[in-house]
């Protein structure tokens, strides 16, 4: 890993206010506490901790190739205890021979000569702060790649549950459609060719969204639109459906096929399970931040059949995973009207 203080333009200038401000302060700490000379003080300052200015950085490497690690606490210390020894010998001997040079004849007061003790403090503070903001620092990285290793094997995951969901509905009608196409191509072939027409029309339209999780509201009431001719012709006159849904929510997108499952759930507890004529509506409308689909139909009180079956588990699991959420499906039952209320975010 390489130094991020190098790399990223906001660590570096960072750091280097912060040994602007430290050298400020060395500087008028030697000026007004030690009495040393004002051009003495700045030339010390800068020198000093120009010069620890680049070992910090130098101490990056230290810290990268010896990780934090508790079980090794002891060799961690010693290894960074030598370490410190080594950067305080070459920053006080680099630094002592350059100001050595600047100085030239300078004659230092006492008060200056004594200043040895408070430099190997400041030095040992000095790479202590340093190493912990670089094991910080890398503690976070180390965070922010885990957190995205995990959400990338959460989405993953996710992805391949929703794709077993939505695999799970072609299936289910394959077979409701081809047992009605093999009841008609005995009492009626002409009609039963029809329905394998549409029936490979609706299969050629859901095909090309295999590997998308949305689909355009517009497609999906297409799709609708189709899947209730087919059943249409199965039962003819005891199916009636209406479609409201206006032209303006097209572009809206929705889980592809999340309808599916309550169109049928309609047809099969709805209409074939009762004796009168039903009508099954689909309306669509917009509250708030949410698009609400209404999918009602009329049914059999005395049905022993609840219509909450692996349908309803489907949509309910996919909302879930796609949406983070488990209140956007709501089924209501008014006398005998099953309505299905999904609510869609748009955010």
């Amino acid at each position: 890993m390489i130094n991020p203080v190098i790399v990223k333009k906001r660590y570096l200038i960072t750091y280097l206010t912060v040994w602007a401000a430290v050298t400020m302060a060395h500087l008028l700490l030697l000026y007004f506490y030690y009495d040393v000379p004002a051009y003495v003080a700045i030339l010390d300052g800068a020198v000093y901790n120009g010069i620890y200015l680049l070992l910090g950085i130098g101490i990056w490497f230290i810290v990268n190739y010896n990780p934090f690690d508790l079980k090794n606490l002891l060799n961690l210390l010693l290894t960074h205890f030598l370490s410190a020894l080594f950067i305080m010998g070459v920053w006080m001997s680099v630094a002592g021979l350059i100001t050595g040079i600047l100085f030239g004849e300078v004659k230092f007061s006492e008060p200056y000569s004594n200043l040895v003790p408070m430099r190997i403090i400041l030095g040992v503070t000095f790479y202590i702060l340093i190493a912990m903001i670089y094991y910080l620092m890398i503690y976070y990285q180390n965070f922010r790649e885990r957190v995205a290793y995990e959400a990338n094997i959460e989405a993953k995951y996710k992805e391949a549950e929703l794709n077993t969901l939505k695999a799970q509905i072609n299936p289910h009608f394959i077979f409701n459609s081809l047992n009605s196409i093999s009841s008609l191509t005995m009492s009626d072939p002409e009609i039963a060719q029809e329905m394998i027409v549409k029936l490979s029309e609706f299969f050629r339209m859901t095909l090309k969204k295999d590997n998308t999780q949305y689909a355009l509201l517009s497609e999906e009431i297409r799709y609708s639109r189709l899947y209730f001719e087919i059943e249409k012709i199965r039962f003819q006159e005891k199916l009636k459906y209406v479609i409201e849904c206006d032209d303006q929510y097209d572009a809206l997108k929705i889980p592809h096929l999340i309808l599916q499952p309550l169109l049928e759930n309609a047809i099969k507890h709805g209409v074939q399970e009762n004796i009168n004529n039903v009508e099954v509506k689909l309306k669509c409308k917009k509250e708030d931040q949410y698009l609400i689909l209404i999918l009602s139909n009329e049914f059999d009180p005395d049905s022993t059949s609840s219509g909450q079956g692996i349908g309803h588990k489907n949509i309910k699991e996919r909302l879930r995973l796609i949406y983070n959420r488990n209140d956007l499906l709501d089924i209501q039952i008014i006398e005998n009207q099953y309505i299905a209320i999904l609510k869609i975010p748009l955010s």
